[in-house]
């Protein structure tokens, strides 16, 4: 039943989504997870048992996982002549990334699970779940804080990038990619294409990269 109710939620919210023409504060995700979350409270329905009854979306969201190899083998054409710059480039990403999610809560004093929670946000959320579980974070906190990022880069980031003068189309793509993952990206392929191949690819690379440099992080903090 749970497994049901959580597609028909889904594609409601994008039907919704679509109606008023892409809002990204209406993006189907939040939708969606806002109205599960309201029929699990007013049925009284814990979270696990939850989680239990949709297993095989949980199967379904880790090959969603495997499927973003697909965006970085389209792109490798124009990714491996700059592999050079780009690798310093997610590196100091992937560096900024830690900083700006986990330094403030460290002098904040929150508690290693919140900080932990919030230390893979800038991933794409299926890779963001697995982080979090990996390093001792809560998953449903780090897809929450994840989806947020992901709506605040769509609505943000282009017309940001645009008011610094950022117009080249490889630099708006990273820069949206490496911030607002999926929800950015899906969001600026509407309105610039070609931007939103080099996010998309951005967006893979950049999770390969946390997936590896997030636990070494943990286990030194």
């Amino acid at each position: 039943m749970w497994t049901g109710g959580t597609v028909l939620a889904y594609l409601a919210a994008l039907w919704l989504y679509r109606r008023c023409g892409r809002q990204p504060l209406l993006s189907p995700v939040v939708t969606a997870t806002l109205v599960l979350t309201l029929i699990l409270e007013l049925t009284g329905t814990a979270y696990p048992d939850y989680l239990a009854a949709v297993l095989p979306l949980t199967i379904g969201l880790a090959l969603a996982t495997v499927a973003l190899a697909v965006p970085l083998h389209t792109a490798s054409s124009a990714l491996l002549p700059l592999w050079r710059r780009l690798l310093v480039l997610f590196g100091c990403a992937a560096a900024l990334a830690i900083t700006l999610a986990t330094v403030p809560l460290t002098v904040a004093g929150t508690p290693d699970a919140v900080w932990a929670s919030a230390l893979p946000l800038s991933v794409t959320t299926p890779v963001t779940v697995e982080i979090s579980a990996l390093i001792g974070g809560d998953p449903s906190l780090s897809a929450g804080l994840a989806i947020c990022s992901g709506i605040l880069g769509a609505v943000l980031a282009p017309r940001l990038l645009t008011l610094v003068g950022v117009h080249d189309l490889r630099a708006r793509g990273i820069a949206i990619g490496v911030t607002s993952h999926g929800i950015g990206t899906s969001r600026v392929l509407l309105d610039e294409p070609e931007t939103g191949a080099w996010s998309s690819a951005a967006m893979v690379v950049h999770a390969l990269v946390m997936t590896a440099a997030a636990p070494l992080v943990a286990r030194l903090l």
